[in-house]
């Protein structure tokens, strides 16, 4: 066999496959992005959250595919190297190795369709026999005396498992996985479940070595912005303190930081994530539409915690000087009415740094300093991710770009 690297490793530039991706599907518009206030776990403090002891994996759907080319090969290689050589492109079941992850209660979904989730596992098998059928056929072993005795067979299974998000190709896991059937007709052959059960363990296990459902992988992965590397916030605004920073499972939600006083009653969250467009002609307009997506996403939030936001006058325009230029700030104030009855002052604030949005949403605090927020927030540029993105929507719609942007100077 050839090009054999048991339980090896293949990285995958997905930038490539991005830009494919990209030509062929339409940019997602802003109105059609969440802007992480749905979430209710960045309203309390990090500091009393407790820490999980086994971290559960994201949905995941299992798919079919094709072996490689050099899989392709090596089988038809070892085909030809003898006679009782036999190699063919199975040997994973879908669905039993979906039976065998459901057991280890890791996943919070696993299903057998990739359209439902960003995540999926594409899988393809190859199966190489290498015994001699002559040899286990003679000795009289005949006709329906085959079925009296048992039949040992050791095979070997190839599997490579491609991790994609949303069909971006993210990582290739190869592993080489022993296989016995015993054909017996009083014996239940258990050859093939016990594969599937050491496949489940070994794709968990490598999940967990490498961190790769987790946002730092994904980000890391497709080239998005780094956050925690790029992104500059104050250590406390109107006197709350810094508590945490979280990245979204999702590049079009970016982070999260969150600002809050010890028992949690006031809290302030700035959330950076990247503009879903490929450009734009009215700053206004476009901070008015993403203002219309955080406010539909509060009311979620707010039904989610059985409370009503209620909307405190229309949404208002600020023009705020910040290094040495004028731009424009949405504000829309609003009221959390919980069923206790308290009332909580609620205000979001959008505006927009880059290629970036920058919301903060205050809750029972006084108005932050906006004119020096804007100052002091300072953003990722444009990443590789977004850049491919966008240079393919221009390239569909034949438009120059309208803002700057370095999306044409990528190698």
């Amino acid at each position: 066999m050839s090009g054999a690297a048991a339980n090896g490793r293949r990285w995958i530039s997905p930038l490539g496959a991005a830009l494919c991706l990209c030509l062929a599907a339409p940019m997602p518009a802003a109105a059609n992005v969440p802007s992480g206030d749905s979430s209710d776990a960045d309203d309390v403090p990090a500091n009393i959250q407790p820490e999980p002891t086994a971290r559960v994996l994201p949905p995941v759907a299992l798919a079919v595919g094709a072996p490689s080319a050099e899989e392709q090969r090596s089988c038809i290689d070892f085909n030809a190297s003898g006679p009782t050589n036999q190699c063919s492109f199975s040997g994973v079941v879908p669905a039993a190795l979906l039976a065998s992850l459901m057991q280890s209660d890791r996943f919070e979904a696993l299903s057998l369709n990739p359209e439902q989730v960003p995540y999926s596992i594409t899988l393809a098998a190859t199966t190489y026999h290498g015994e001699n059928l002559g040899n286990i056929l003679s000795g009289g072993l005949a006709g329906a005396s085959l079925n009296l005795f048992p039949i040992k067979q050791e095979k070997m299974v190839r599997v490579g498992a491609e991790l994609r998000w949303r069909g971006l190709p993210l990582r290739t896991l190869d592993h080489e996985l022993p296989l016995v059937e015993r054909t017996h007709l009083f014996q239940h052959n258990d050859g093939l479940q016990k594969m599937h059960q050491q496949l489940a363990e070994a794709l968990i296990a490598d999940i967990d070595a490498d961190g790769l459902l987790t946002p730092d992988f994904l980000y890391a992965a497709l080239q998005a912005s780094d956050y925690e590397r790029d992104l500059t916030v104050p250590d406390d605004i109107i006197g709350l303190p810094k508590r945490s920073l979280r990245l979204f499972p999702d590049p079009f939600l970016g982070a999260g930081v969150m600002y809050a006083n010890e028992d949690g009653s006031s809290l302030l969250h700035v959330y950076v994530y990247p503009i879903a467009k490929a450009d734009w002609l009215d700053e206004g307009a476009l901070l008015r539409e993403q203002a219309a997506v955080a406010v539909t996403d509060m009311r979620i939030y707010a039904q989610h915690i059985e409370s009503e936001f209620k909307l405190l006058g229309d949404l208002e325009t600020l023009d705020l000087q910040a290094s040495g230029e004028t731009f424009p700030v949405v504000v829309q104030r609003a009221i959390l009415a919980r069923t206790d009855g308290l009332q909580l002052p609620t205000a979001l604030y959008l505006f927009r740094r880059g290629d970036k949005f920058v919301k903060i949403r205050a809750t029972n605090t006084d108005q932050p300093p906006l004119g020096a927020l804007t100052e002091s927030i300072r953003v990722p540029d444009e990443s590789k991710f977004m850049a491919l993105l966008r240079a393919g929507a221009r390239a569909r719609s034949h438009d120059a770009p309208t803002h700057a942007s370095d999306a044409f100077t990528i190698d």
